[in-house]
């Protein structure tokens, strides 16, 4: 089916696609007799759906996750293999650090790998597995290899191998140990060879890292296995969420990736119930259908990276403000409490996770002091006494919105050894959460590297220049990952936005000036940062830009003269279609599915376009 797929549609996995929709479908109506599930029947079948389009071949189960760590440089490890071979297959994790004082174990470097006819002769020099990459395959073709034996020299105690493999005609040879010159226990050198069944003789992003995979799946690994941090510049809540999958699921391209697939898919229903405090439920519909088309929101939930969690946290925070704000303090204080407090702690779970949840606490007291100072100018007006109750207020507000996010925030590291000098008391963690929290400072705003995809802010609104994720290349076809938005979204989203300020401006909406704020205070920051950014930064804001889209187009429609709602319906259903097909359209860029090579040279539709 997927080779059908393939040749008619340009995508392996359309057709099967298609089908589970058809049949997630099917079944959903036969339970819709359920009450729960006839009256929330669109969000559920939306959720459901795209839930099964962020899993599907969302990674693997099979990883070799033992690995031999060096004890020593120039350490020697002779293997006999039964056969000849004329590939070497390799992959590189992590070692133990923690018992490899003043220096970390990671990477292969400059593992060299000899050939041999007899055990005790001359060895003949082959290769060197030198790459600098977590857990991607290393594949050197070698020739025809008929010496039975292999000498592997770990130059530096630093190398590490998780698992070699030789391989003929794609037939993997068996190995067994000889020799380790470091123990007469061949148990540590055996892992070089103990999971030969995991291996991918065509491997793609299922089998292994991409992108910043690199380092947000190490350091989940180095979190889960209680292994202190080889560097790391984000805060560690979402790292720790990433860890969490891989406690449930293994050490695996899925165990990895599987939390952000969640929070993403979760991020539907989330963006609707937000939406329902501004639009009726058709709208708030049309604002979930149009957030699930975004290439970026699909792309980004199927890699092991933070943006999930943070932008999940983020949205959280907006509802419950939302919720905590219809509200008046002035009237009755405690009823808002609870929405306050809830919304102070996902604000810290934001923060937590990565530092661009500030922007959106920017914008969060921004919304909460203009209602407050709305309800506070409303009150003085009918002379009603306010002091003692904003005085409250005001002394539960710094609880919630300063205190209980600081202790969420430096909560968030104890779990995490940051350093090899273990604290051991509460001095001890504060002092290494300070250094920890001044190197991640020192690192964004010292970091002066570029990217070939690197791009500004104002390109984002216009998805000028998307970043390249991933490249696979066979003969036949190609696979592929760029990560940037649903075009027609982008352009329709920035003309709404200057018709959402030029409104604002003129009769001040406080619904459409709130989801506006909320888009600024995540987009303007960028205006100032200096560091390389990537497309991929302007995804918060993207459920905002959504939401004051269909706010924009539910002000036309209820301005609209009753002969105009046929032709506004007509265009807006054309929108969505348009919407959805380009993301079906596009859906080999963003996904890594098999494609041909002329179909993503036809996709590429502008110049700063690369998809490989």
């Amino acid at each position: 089916m997927a080779d059908i797929s393939l040749k008619i549609l340009q995508n392996s996995e359309l057709v099967t696609m298609v089908i589970v929709i058809a049949i997630i479908f099917g079944l959903l109506k036969l339970l819709s007799k359920v009450k729960v599930i006839k009256d929330n029947f669109f969000i559920i079948f939306l959720t459901i759906t795209y839930a099964f389009l962020t899993f599907y071949y969302l990674g693997t189960f099979k990883l070799a996750t033992s690995t031999f760590d060096a004890i020593k440089n120039d350490q020697e490890i002779i293997l006999k293999v039964n056969g000849p071979f004329d590939k070497i297959y390799a992959i590189s994790g992590i070692g133990d650090n923690n018992s490899n004082h003043g220096t970390y174990q990671i990477y292969y470097h400059d593992i060299e790998i000899y050939t041999g006819d007899t055990l005790n002769g001359e060895y003949t020099y082959l290769t060197t597995l030198d790459e600098e990459e977590f857990y991607k395959y290393q594949i050197i073709d070698v020739g025809h290899i008929e010496d039975p034996y292999i000498k592997l020299v770990f130059t530096s105690r630093n190398g590490v191998l998780s698992e070699l493999w030789l391989v003929n005609d794609e037939d993997v040879q068996n190995i067994e140990v000889i020799s380790d010159s470091a123990s007469k226990d061949l148990t540590n050198a055996y892992k070089l060879i103990d999971e030969q069944d995991t291996i991918a003789l065509d491997p793609s992003y299922m089998d292994e890292t991409y992108f910043d995979e690199i380092y947000h799946a190490r350091n989940a690994y180095e979190i889960a296995s209680g292994q202190k941090m080889y560097t790391a510049v984000h805060p560690l809540l979402g790292t720790e969420i990433i860890a969490l999958g891989t406690k449930i699921f293994g050490f695996n391209t899925f165990g990895f990736r599987f939390m952000g697939a969640l929070f993403s898919v979760l991020l539907i229903p989330l963006i609707y119930l937000l939406s329902r405090e501004f639009f009726k439920k058709k709208w708030s519909y049309l604002v979930a259908l149009l957030f699930a088309f975004d290439f970026m929101h699909y792309t980004t939930g199927r890699i092991a990276t933070l943006e999930p969690f943070s932008i999940f946290f983020i949205v959280l925070m907006f509802y419950l403000m939302i919720k905590a704000l219809k509200y008046d303090y002035t009237k009755d204080t405690k009823k808002s409490f609870k929405w306050l407090a809830l919304s102070g702690i996902a604000m810290g779970l934001a923060i937590s996770t990565k530092w661009t949840g500030i922007y959106g606490a920017l914008g969060l007291a921004i919304i909460y002091f203009i209602f407050n100072i709305k309800y506070l100018l409303k009150a003085k007006k009918e002379n009603r006494p306010v002091l003692k109750k904003t005085f409250y207020l005001f002394l539960w507000s710094v609880l919630f919105f300063i205190i209980i996010p600081l202790i969420i925030y430096t909560m968030s590291f104890i779990l995490v050894p940051m350093y090899a000098d273990k604290w051991t008391n509460i001095s001890e963690f504060i002092d290494q959460v300070i250094r920890y929290n001044t190197y991640m400072f020192e690192y964004h705003t010292g970091l002066e590297s570029t990217h070939p995809y690197s791009s500004e802010w104002y390109q984002w609104l216009f998805d000028i220049r998307p970043i390249w994720y991933y490249v696979k290349r066979g003969n036949d076809y190609i696979q592929t990952i760029s990560c940037f938005n649903d075009p027609i979204i982008s352009i329709a989203g920035f003309i709404a936005m200057v018709c959402a300020l030029y409104k604002i401006i003129k009769v001040r909406d406080t619904k459409l000036m709130t989801l506006v704020i909320m888009y600024l205070s995540l987009l303007l920051p960028w205006v100032f940062v200096t560091r390389t950014s990537f497309s991929y930064h302007y995804y918060p804001c993207i459920p905002f830009l959504i939401m004051t889209l269909v706010y924009v187009l539910y002000d036309v429609y209820r301005n609209l003269k009753p002969e105009h709602l046929k032709i506004f319906k007509r265009c807006l259903y054309g929108f969505v279609i348009i919407s959805g097909l380009l993301f079906i359209l596009f859906l080999p860029i963003i996904s890594g599915f098999k494609t041909s090579y002329i179909y993503v040279k036809i996709l590429r539709w502008l110049p700063s376009w690369y998809f490989g």
